[in-house]
C-alpha cells in the first residue's frame, strides 16, 4: 500500500473532531485477566508465573494462535499439562509456561481472554483520499501497544460526561454502534491510529495544516463532542511547545468556563480532538495531567502526519 510519504504531501485536510468508536484485533489473543484455579487442593493463578493482563498470546508450543477459538481448540486437545506460550508485552516477545489444570473433565487455564480491544476516541483529520487519523497516542492493553491485523471505526455518540476531578480521570460516557462501520484502521502507533473512511463526514470542513514553526504559545481552540454527535469548539491555551519527536510536545490548558463546568477539563475520549490556532490545524489533544485535569498535552500535527502517513 502506498501511503503519503511526507508532511509536504498534505497542506490541507478535512477537520475531524468527531467522536469515534474503534476495535483493534491483534495477530493473537489478548489476556484480559486471570483467576484462581483450585485443583488437587492447590491454587494456581498464571499471574504468579509472570503471565499478565495485557499480554498478547501469539503462539502455543510454537503453533500460531490468532483467535480465541483456536486457543480453546489447542488447549482442549493438548496431551501435555504444561504448554509454552509466546507472548507480546510492551513490544517485546517473551516465553512463559502455562499450566493446564483438569477440573470436572475439562482444562482450566486461569486466563480470561478476548479477541480484540475496543474503545472511544476522537478523529483528528481526514485527507482528500479518505484516509483519517485520530487519538494522537497508541491504543494499548495496559502497557502493550496492540499490534493490529484488523481494525474498524464505528459511529459513536456521547450520552454524558463523567466529570474529572483532581487526581481522578473523567470520561466521555459514549456508545458505539458496531452495525454502523465508518472505516478501517491499518496503523496503531505512538502518534495515533490511521486508516480509511468509507466517505468523509459531510460536516467536515477544509482547513490548512500548520508547519511546526507556525505553532505559538497562546490562545487556541479544541474541537470535540460533548453531547450526541455535535462538534463544538472550546477555548484553550498552548502554554509550551517542544519539537521533540513525541506525542506530548504541546502543553495545553483548558480555559473555556463552560467545558470546565461540564467536564472538569480534559477527559478520556477527548484524545485526538483537533487543536486549531490562527485558522490552521496545529495538533491534537493526547493526555491529561491527572492532578490537574484542566491541563494536559497534545501532539503537533507535523509529528502525527509524518508518523502515520509513511511508506509501508
Amino acid at each position: 500500500m502506498n501511503i503519503l510519504t511526507s508532511m509536504l504531501a498534505i497542506s490541507s485536510v478535512y477537520l475531524g473532531g468527531d467522536n469515534i468508536g474503534f476495535s483493534l484485533k491483534p495477530n493473537g489473543v489478548i489476556i484480559s485477566g486471570t483467576y484462581d484455579v483450585i485443583c488437587d487442593n492447590h491454587i494456581y493463578n498464571p499471574k504468579n508465573f509472570d503471565i499478565r493482563p495485557g499480554d498478547i498470546i501469539i503462539s502455543i508450543d510454537n503453533q500460531p494462535v490468532d483467535s480465541v477459538e483456536l486457543l480453546n481448540q489447542y488447549i482442549s486437545s493438548s496431551s501435555d499439562l504444561n504448554v509454552d506460550l509466546t507472548l507480546i508485552r510492551e513490544e517485546k516477545e517473551l516465553s512463559r509456561e502455562l499450566k493446564l489444570n483438569k477440573v470436572d473433565g475439562s482444562y482450566k487455564t486461569g486466563l480470561f481472554v478476548k479477541p480484540s480491544t475496543m474503545g472511544i476516541g476522537t478523529s483528528t483529520f481526514y485527507t482528500m483520499d479518505n484516509q483519517f487519523a485520530g487519538l494522537g497516542h497508541p491504543v494499548k492493553e495496559l502497557n502493550t501497544t496492540v499490534p493490529i491485523i484488523e481494525g474498524n471505526v464505528y459511529y459513536s455518540s456521547v450520552n454524558g460526561i463523567k466529570k474529572a476531578e483532581e487526581g481522578k480521570v473523567g470520561e466521555k460516557v459514549a456508545s458505539l454502534d458496531v452495525n454502523n462501520k465508518l472505516g478501517s484502521i491499518y496503523r496503531n502507533t505512538e502518534f495515533g491510529i490511521s486508516g480509511y473512511y468509507t466517505s468523509i463526514p459531510s460536516n467536515a470542513t477544509l482547513i490548512d495544516v500548520a508547519d511546526f514553526s507556525e505553532i505559538k504559545t497562546g490562545p487556541a481552540k479544541m474541537l470535540t463532542v460533548i453531547d450526541g454527535d455535535k462538534k463544538e469548539y472550546f477555548d484553550i491555551n498552548i502554554t509550551s511547545i517542544s519539537n521533540m519527536d513525541t506525542n506530548n510536545g504541546l502543553k495545553v490548558e483548558i480555559t473555556d468556563p463552560r467545558l470546565i463546568k461540564l467536564s472538569g477539563g480534559i477527559v478520556a475520549g477527548m484524545s485526538g480532538s483537533p487543536i486549531v490556532q490562527n485558522n490552521k490545524l496545529v495538533g491534537a489533544i493526547t493526555h491529561v495531567i491527572v492532578s490537574n485535569p484542566t491541563k494536559g498535552y497534545g501532539v503537533s500535527i507535523d509529528k502525527m502526519i509524518n508518523h502515520l502517513f509513511i511508506e509501508r
